[in-house]
């Protein structure tokens, strides 16, 4: 049995992501399920999956399993959308880490790729982390480019460092967004919440210029279909961003305040896709690919426009 208190700084999540939070060798998914059958109790109660914490609230959680006991599940094949000598443009799917952590060795994208591509094992400065040369959060999905030789990496590198990636994200916020354009532009750093980040209009120590361009592309009662245009690569910097204008991401259970969590704008999980990307190979051809949302976000998005119309 392991009992957990909730403080000051950790109220307000929804009770699955705060599981999955304070006991990190184990997802979001599978608390979910304990949830269900019942394994997990507030108060000496059973709760929802959906359950608000609360400043003092003591949660049980049932037996777990060992750490080399859990299962990761099983991945799916690599969605390769192009090949090159040098490079993949692949569709990274929602919920796959993209490189292995200290919670979590196995079961992310570099697994998939090196089963795709055996010899990207020896490609980039980090052996845990071969052909990695941007990432994209655990949940969110999309396409990213993968170096197949040690040229690939050192000139994605290079055009990452000089921001001539061009990145746009498609994603739905909570609220209504005033503007049909703007640009944010912060210091982002790390929040006193592990796992956090924060934007701020005067620096602190280690922090970092960010900066995020959006257009608004379709208005709902309680939420906004917005395309983002990083022009920076910071850790949850769109996340971080929205949360800053006041319009946080819907399915987003570390920056959504609780009371939105359990709103209507629920999607089936954080609604973040990497839906553009274009860069100049490494032999000077300019690409440029575009991804449709998966099924699931795309599903979410046509039930909000078909309540929208009533």
């Amino acid at each position: 049995m392991t009992e957990i208190t909730v403080d000051e700084y950790e109220a307000g999540e929804r009770l699955d992501a705060f599981l999955s939070q304070k006991l990190e060798d184990f997802s979001r998914t599978y608390f979910q399920k304990l949830i269900k059958a019942g394994e997990v109790k507030v108060n000496g109660a059973v709760p929802k999956a959906h359950t608000v914490t609360k400043v003092g609230d003591v949660i049980e959680v049932g037996e777990l399993p060992d750490k080399k006991e859990k299962e990761v599940g099983k991945l799916p094949p690599l969605k390769v959308i192009d090949e090159a000598e040098d490079f993949l443009v692949i569709g990274k799917p929602s919920g796959v880490l993209v490189h292995p952590a200290p919670n979590q060795k196995n079961g992310t994208l570099v697994d998939m790729i090196l089963a795709y591509d055996p010899a990207i094992a020896g490609v980039g400065e980090d052996p845990v982390r071969p052909g990695i040369v941007h990432r994209l959060d655990r949940d969110a999905s999309g396409l990213m480019i993968i170096a197949r030789t040690q040229r690939g990496f050192d000139h994605f590198k290079t055009q990452f460092k000089d921001r001539r990636v061009e990145k746009t994200y498609t994603t739905l916020v909570h609220g209504k967004v005033v503007k049909d354009h703007d640009t944010i532009t912060t210091m982002l750093g790390r929040s006193k919440d592990r796992g956090r980040m924060v934007a701020r209009a005067e620096p602190m120590e280690g922090d970092k210029h960010a900066e995020t361009a959006y257009d608004v592309v379709m208005r709902f009662p309680h939420g906004t279909l917005v395309r983002c245009y990083p022009k920076t690569g910071r850790m949850h910097q769109i996340r971080v961003h929205m949360k800053s204008i006041g319009h946080p991401l819907a399915g987003d259970t570390i920056y959504t305040p609780g009371k939105l969590q359990t709103g209507s704008l629920q999607p089936p999980r954080m609604f973040l896709h990497a839906s553009g990307l274009a860069f100049t190979d490494p032999d000077g051809v300019r690409r440029e690919y575009e991804s449709p949302l998966p099924e699931d976000l795309h599903a979410f998005l046509e039930a909000l426009k078909k309540r929208h119309k009533k």
